[in-house]
């Protein structure tokens, strides 16, 4: 074997374990020597809500619960819920289904959309229908929200809520 100088001298075994322990101690003096200023790391966490800046924050315009509670009746099962954000407006039926709720949708003006549900432990997509319709199969119970985004323009989000 030739060495690094093209002679033929013998090349050393590298050693991996040394690698790793050289850049252990290169980051514990960076962080003790120059840490992260915390208003920097805070800056960085708040630019994360940036991703969305083009979907809108849709208005709740409609709740039946809101208007259960108002007249004292039950109407557990069934939850009709109204969002507007410009001249969108999603109408979504929430019923309930043992330990998971199926949301039945539509958006209005009728046009293809992607219907995004978002929840504690992941996500839920579907496409609405040539009439702005989407139905969502075993939603789990707690907050949810809805990004709404047509083809050709731009979305909204739902505000976080409970099923």
């Amino acid at each position: 074997m030739t060495g690094p100088d093209g002679g033929g001298g013998r090349v050393p075994e590298h050693d991996d374990a040394a690698d790793e322990r050289l850049l252990h101690d290169l980051a514990r003096v960076a962080r003790d020597r120059d840490p992260v200023p915390t208003d920097l790391l805070e800056f960085a966490r708040q630019s994360l809500t940036w991703r969305t800046v083009d979907a809108e924050l849709a208005e709740l315009t409609a709740d039946s619960h809101e208007v259960a509670r108002a007249v004292r009746t039950a109407g557990d099962d069934v939850r009709l819920l109204t969002f507007s954000a410009g001249d969108l407006r999603l109408d979504v039926e929430v019923l309930a289904e043992g330990a998971t709720r199926r949301l039945v949708g539509e958006l209005s003006p009728a046009q293809p959309a992607r219907v995004v549900l978002e929840h504690t432990d992941g996500t839920l997509t579907e496409d609405t229908d040539e009439l702005g319709r989407f139905l969502l199969d075993g939603v789990p119970v707690g907050l949810v929200r809805l990004r709404c985004t047509p083809e050709g323009g731009p979305g909204f989000i739902t505000p976080w809520l409970h099923t």
